[in-house]
């Protein structure tokens, strides 16, 4: 039984194989899943072997086909012990051929050296800025077992986005306005392995982003809406602008709201409740008939009590819309801004867009230049954000050793 599951995984990497353009990363987990849930390859001697090595288990419930409508339903997976070893195996191997810090060689470097050249005819300078960024960027290997070990969905994620980088298989960012986030591979990279990028001469130093981006808007987006015909939803608007664009981390609205609820949120944990609570997690919950979640009604409670007009408007504008809407007409546009990419060449930095944020790649040199380049953007940040939408943003920054 067990020669013939490995006959089976066999089988699947020769067909895999075929339709990868990265061949040296192999095959990938997921692969193995897709089979199965096509309706491929799933003779149940097969299948019964694969259990009996351990390399599928049971699922807590059924996991739907990866393609609608499609496929069927099954109870399975891929050995979670089986995807560790698959992608320390595969950071192995590239040592082993020689990569070093390179992420690509031969027909793939040739393939990039294509995409980059290309690039430079892209008119949008957003999306010529991130274009070459995904052509150009290198990555140092030696990342420490005690990362791959006690970050193992991290060191997931960050493989198979490198791999995607290595064989230059990913679509060219389109900013058309119509995307509420614009997507390419690198925005997946967890922070651990983003601190180990690099272009060129230049190393992956800093990292700005703008503090409470969604609550710091979502004033200016009801105005928008119901502004012009209520006027006690305008001066709570007026009120939650000014006190969530006040600079200086005591003066960040998340501190007392995180005080007046009577919650105890764990540390940075409110950055994300509150994210979640204004994008419509609660009304999700309840729509599903499950509990609503205490800290999420803490956030409700405490929203309705103090913001009554702003309460009822956000409900009124459906909170499930209002992160694309957030996202579309606000935060999206700022960070693709022209003007912040013109600064940056100036100032011979490359910017790593991050939805509300950009990671920054900067020749060696002193810190202090560096936060003095970058506190310049910080300033380009807000000052183009209250030309456009009339909300002076607070732009964080972080540098890294």
């Amino acid at each position: 039984m067990a020669k013939r599951g490995v006959e089976f995984l066999s089988s699947i990497a020769r067909r895999t194989a075929r339709g990868k353009p990265a061949k040296d990363w192999g095959i990938d987990h997921k692969d193995i899943e897709n089979h199965f849930r096509k309706g491929e390859l799933t003779h149940p001697k097969y299948k019964e072997a694969l259990y009996e090595l351990k390399l599928l288990e049971q699922t807590s419930a059924p996991v739907p086909s990866p393609i609608p409508g499609k496929g069927r339903i099954a109870r399975y997976r891929v050995h979670e012990s089986v995807i560790d070893a698959y992608h320390e195996a595969r950071i192995q191997q590239r040592r082993k051929e020689g990569f070093g810090d390179k992420l690509c060689k031969g027909d793939n470097a040739r393939k990039r050296a294509l995409r980059l050249k290309a690039a430079e005819t892209i008119q949008d300078r957003f999306c010529k800025a991130h274009e070459v960024l995904c052509c150009t960027v290198e990555v140092d290997w030696l990342w420490s077992e005690s990362f791959i070990s006690d970050e193992r969905q991290k060191f997931r994620t960050a493989v198979t986005v490198l791999a995607e980088l290595a064989s230059v298989d990913f679509d060219p960012v389109v900013n058309d306005g119509k995307r509420s986030r614009l997507y390419h591979p690198l925005a997946g990279l967890p922070k651990e392995v983003r601190k180990h990028l690099r272009v060129g001469d230049r190393a992956y130093r800093a990292e700005v982003d703008i503090r409470a981006c969604w609550p710091t808007f979502l004033g200016a987006h009801l105005l928008k809406l119901y502004g012009d015909s209520n006027e006690a939803l305008k001066a709570e608007c007026i009120k939650w602008q000014e006190a969530f664009c006040k600079v200086g981390d005591e003066n960040d609205p998340r501190i007392g709201i995180k005080n007046e609820t009577g919650v105890k949120f764990r540390d940075g944990e409110l950055k994300g409740r509150l994210n979640e609570y204004m994008s419509g997690y609660l009304q999700s919950s309840e729509n599903k008939g499950w509990k609503p979640p205490a800290k999420h009604m803490a956030i409700d409670d405490w929203f309705a009590k103090t913001n009554p007009e702003m309460h009822k408007a956000w409900k009124a504008a459906g909170p499930k819309k209002l992160g694309r809407q957030l996202g579309l007409h606000f935060e999206t546009p700022l960070m693709t801004d022209s003007r912040l990419y013109d600064y940056a060449d100036d100032q011979g930095i490359a910017l790593y867009y991050q939805y509300d944020g950009f990671g920054v790649f900067a020749k060696p040199g002193s810190q202090e230049a560096l936060e003095k380049v970058l506190a310049g953007l910080c300033r380009l940040m807000s000052e183009t954000s209250e030309k456009k939408f009339g909300v002076p943003i607070v732009v964080k920054l972080e540098l890294f050793d």
